[in-house]
């Protein structure tokens, strides 16, 4: 939902690194790189976030 207001909006087959890779806003890129990062370190590998995860996810949000 929060790319969509930029005008990305990611197809159901498609990953999130490759989503991602399509941004062309450097600086919105970064952001949504350190989210994916974060959020994939835990979900492949059925894993709880942390609370300052979760915080620092929280904070990219409001980012982008």
């Amino acid at each position: 939902k929060k790319m969509k207001k930029h005008n990305y909006v990611k197809k159901e087959n498609e990953g999130l690194e490759e989503f991602i890779g399509k941004v062309k806003d450097k600086n919105l890129r970064r952001k949504a790189e350190e989210f994916v990062k974060i959020y994939e370190s835990k979900f492949y590998k059925d894993q709880k976030l942390t609370k300052e995860e979760i915080k620092k996810l929280k904070e990219i949000l409001k980012e982008i």
